[in-house]
């Protein structure tokens, strides 16, 4: 089977895989499944910016014997989610 490699377009030409749409998606599921839903529109952008650190140093520093969980996913997350916030996305 052939593999199909999607990108995504945005308006001023610049290409991105849709594989990093996919990621935000995922986690997003996952933490629902966690917590109340929208829980994380509570957190204040420091919030959510302090926590994306925190998941990065551990990725970076491999502070973390937990394999379970994608820091790097999670610190990435956690940036859109501070973005949202900033920029009202999350009414």
């Amino acid at each position: 089977m052939k593999k199909v490699k999607i990108q995504i377009k945005c308006k001023d030409g610049i290409l991105f895989p849709v594989e990093l749409v996919q990621v935000l998606q995922d986690i997003m599921e996952e933490g629902k499944r966690k917590y109340q839903n929208d829980d994380w529109k509570r957190g204040s952008q420091k919030y959510h910016i302090a926590h994306s650190e925190i998941h990065f140093m551990t990725e970076y520093f491999g502070f973390s014997d937990n394999k379970s969980e994608d820091h790097l996913k999670h610190a990435f997350t956690r940036l859109g989610l501070a973005l949202s916030i900033r920029e009202g996305w999350n009414k």
